[in-house]
């Protein structure tokens, strides 16, 4: 294996520590000194340094990481010199790992460079070998899919050695909006994402998969980096939209150093509601979070609620009637057509122990109902009965 080290560039030995200080002030701002401490001692190896990677690892080294082992054996062509960031007309025909090099010299001296001029085999012992000595930190993984066996074997070989893994999913020629660029857990992505992309991706990961691993339940935890853009049938879909791969590039190098540095953004109620409520069934189409949304809204705008008394209401509280009635129809116990949150008893207030879900046909009837007389002659005392014990346990 052809391993170059570079380490002899030191251009500003007096005051390469006093510019690079200034340089990464703002880093030190943001992660603190622990945390900038525990990135300036950190190595990260990098697979493939043509435009996600080399943007990756310039980034990473603007940030004082401490090693970068890049891995690449392409020379720039002048077919895809319009997708490196750093090349000019002078670097066609020279290797990527010689523009990166040169580059990232002139960004941080400081910088320890190990170049492996040679294409990563997923099964390559020699290597495996290599990255144990070298004590990595973090794994960026941006082979195309077709190197799909070395995704799924660094995923064996993070889990077994306990390394930080992202890999980069490059996106299809229809995904060219750079606002729906994702990042996610490995294991939430196979359940959370339904789309002719995802479809795609967890096709080719568990036709493979299984050469790997067992079962679902040993995925290891890694980030994924991918675009969520669904295909659909309009005039831009084969645009490519080349500042697509740095914003891809961006997101990688952001959760990387935050990974590095230990570092935890303070939490948001509503996205992390959210969050929990992607594995949920969803509720006539729409995430648990839009239909309490929807739910308050026409409680307010049309039924005329005080919105002191919605505002009590909170996510787990719609949460629970979902479980406790087994996101079905309170009536029936099962998903039924078009289904929403209604109070079961409409002629008193919004409470927690006062809502239920109901389908279309089943609320037209509901409406009607004017007192506890009518809900009792309308249902009979058995459904009134069960339905009253379910909501004293919300």
């Amino acid at each position: 294996m052809k391993i170059n080290r570079i380490i002899e560039n030191k251009i500003f030995k007096e005051s390469s520590e006093t510019i690079l200080k200034e340089q990464l002030n703002r880093n030190y701002l943001f992660f603190g000194d622990d945390g900038m401490k525990l990135i300036r001692n950190s190595t990260v190896f990098i697979i493939n340094c043509e435009n996600i990677g080399s943007h990756i690892a310039v980034t990473l080294a603007r940030s004082g990481i401490k090693k970068l082992i890049l891995a690449d054996n392409n020379k720039l062509k002048i077919d895809n010199y319009k997708y490196h960031p750093f090349a000019t007309l002078e670097d066609l025909n020279k290797d990527n790992l010689y523009i990166l090099n040169n580059y990232i010299k002139q960004v941080n001296p400081n910088t320890e460079l190990v170049l492996i001029n040679k294409a990563i085999n997923y099964d390559n012992k020699e290597l495996y070998s290599f990255l144990k000595k070298e004590n990595i930190d973090y794994i960026v993984d941006c082979s195309p899919e077709k190197d799909i066996l070395l995704k799924i074997n660094f995923m064996n070989y993070i889990k077994i050695n306990k390394i930080k893994l992202i890999s980069i999913i490059y996106p299809l020629k229809y995904q060219n909006d750079p606002t729906l660029i994702r990042h996610s857990k490995f294991y939430s992505f196979i359940s959370e994402y339904d789309n002719d992309n995802s479809k795609y991706l967890k096709n080719i990961f568990f036709e493979n998969y299984k050469k790997v691993y067992n079962n679902k339940e040993e995925l290891p935890n890694f980030t994924i980096i991918f675009s969520s853009q669904k295909n659909e049938n309009n005039i831009n879909k084969n645009k490519e939209n080349l500042f697509l791969y740095g914003v891809m590039a961006d997101s990688a190098s952001s959760i990387i150093l935050c990974d590095l540095a230990h570092f935890q953004f303070e939490k948001n109620e509503l996205i992390e509601n959210i969050l929990k409520n992607r594995n949920e069934q969803k509720i006539s189409g729409k995430n648990l979070s839009e239909a309490i949304q929807d739910y308050k809204r026409e409680e307010i705008d049309i039924n005329k609620c005080d919105k002191k008394d919605i505002d009590k209401l909170n996510y787990n509280d719609f949460r629970n009637i979902c479980s406790l009635f087994k996101n079905g129809s309170c009536l029936q116990m099962k998903q039924v057509p078009k289904m929403k949150f209604i109070r079961w008893r409409m002629y008193k207030i919004p409470s927690k122990d006062n809502i239920v879900m109901m389908g279309k046909d089943e609320i037209k009837n509901h409406l009607k109902i004017k007192n506890e007389e009518e809900l009792i002659q309308y249902y009979g005392k058995d459904i009134i009965n069960r339905i009253d014990e379910i909501l004293k346990k919300v």
